[in-house]
């Protein structure tokens, strides 16, 4: 009798603590959000993967190099096409709707924020893949769910109880499936944000549960949500300049070796020669390449560059559709302390900007070029490539 009035005591507060009558305005904003960012991201079909660069998607190499973490933040915003968008936002309309009636709002909020932190974070540590999709918060809400069932089931009305029990445990399974079974998948990003979602939720108390909380502790919690997100905003000019990690490439043949941040990858190229970018295809790329010119004087610089341009990089180095190159003037420049000249250049592609400095030094019967190239619209990558030039070294002769 006993256990029976106790459930009919906790049963009235959460019926009225969960009632739909209480709109779910973090969930919808949530939402409208994502529906705007698809909209303004749409308009020239399916994401393809430079717009998920352009946009904020998480881009290793852009994380990695130039400390622009807030794309783990912005990637859970943009999505590649219409049946991505409408499934995440119709499962999270769906369960966002009843965790936000189960918790309190900075309790969600932080909810939220941690599954999709988490989602991009693992998605970084363990894919190398481009990756966008709120997906990852929608699996975080459906392990917060699986938790809230676990820890505070008994203060549900029966039809929460099966939106927090069966249906999530059923959508959980049928995701996970779906998404092992299809190519092109983010399921490192999957696994994180459910797990992250149970991790974050566990310590979370219901809202019926909770009483009157003081505002010194509000303030906390209000403030470590800000610090975060602050944190996330400061990381270029904080992290960024510890970034990014470099390994040493000795090439004994060429008779040098290069400072190369450790996430580039090596590169085939029609000479033969040595040469390495960032993984990205077109948008954001970044490389470096080196060749060995016998009989050439610093007179042919210019020269050299320009056939260069026209002949020697290939679609795989700077781009598929180069539209125009420019070549600046040549200017005194040292490396390793060897005396050289330096020839820019910008080259104008179908997809951006691209900057190249190309280094001319010449020892003994041969000289060096050595090329990098970066893209404009993240002009951060300047400072990567004056710390490749500073980190070259030549083999004594």
């Amino acid at each position: 009798m006993s256990i029976a009035l106790q459930t009919n005591r906790c049963s009235k507060p959460a019926e009225r603590a969960f009632h739909f009558s209480q709109f779910p305005w973090i969930t919808a904003l949530l939402v409208l959000a994502n529906l705007g960012a698809y909209a303004f991201t749409s308009n020239r079909g399916p994401m393809e993967i430079d717009e998920m660069v352009r946009f904020g998607g998480k881009v290793g190499p852009l994380i990695a190099d130039l400390s622009e973490i807030w794309r783990l933040l912005t990637a859970n915003f943009l999505q590649r096409g219409a049946l991505h968008v409408g499934l995440n936002m119709f499962v999270l309309l769906a369960v966002g709707t009843v965790l936000e009636n189960a918790y309190r709002s900075l309790d969600y909020l932080w909810l939220l924020l941690i599954s999709g932190l988490s989602t991009m974070a693992v998605s970084f540590f363990f894919s190398d893949a481009v990756s966008v999709g709120a997906s990852g918060i929608v699996y975080g809400c459906l392990g917060a769910a699986c938790v809230f069932l676990l820890r505070h089931g008994a203060l549900l009305p029966p039809r929460y109880r099966r939106v927090l029990g069966e249906a999530a445990i059923l959508v959980i399974l049928i995701f996970l499936w779906i998404g092992l079974l299809s190519a092109g998948v983010d399921n490192a990003a999957h696994f994180g944000g459910l797990l992250s979602g149970m991790v974050a939720a566990w310590p979370l108390r219901a809202r019926s549960t909770v009483g009157d909380e003081k505002a010194w502790r509000r303030a906390m919690q209000t403030g470590s949500l800000v610090l975060i997100l602050g944190a996330i905003a400061a990381a270029p000019l904080g992290v960024g300049r510890l970034l990014p990690r470099f390994r040493t490439e000795r090439d004994l043949r060429l008779g040098l070796s290069v400072l190369i941040p450790k996430g580039w990858k090596r590169t085939t190229r029609s000479s033969g020669q040595l040469a390495f970018y960032n993984g990205l295809p077109s948008f954001g790329r970044a490389g470096f390449a080196v060749d060995v010119l016998a009989d050439a004087s610093d007179a042919d610089a210019g020269r050299r560059l320009r056939q260069l341009l026209a002949k020697e990089l290939q679609p795989q180095f700077l781009g598929p559709q180069v539209l125009k190159a420019s070549v600046g003037g040549p200017t005194a420049a040292l490396v390793d302390k060897n005396a050289g000249i330096l020839v820019p250049a910008t080259v104008e592609e179908t997809f951006g900007r691209t900057r190249v400095r190309a280094y001319f030094v010449r020892r003994g019967e041969v000289t060096y070029q050595l090329v990098f190239s970066y893209p404009s619209a993240f002009p951060r990558y300047g400072g990567v490539i004056d710390a490749m030039v500073a980190g070259i070294r030549f083999e004594p002769k």
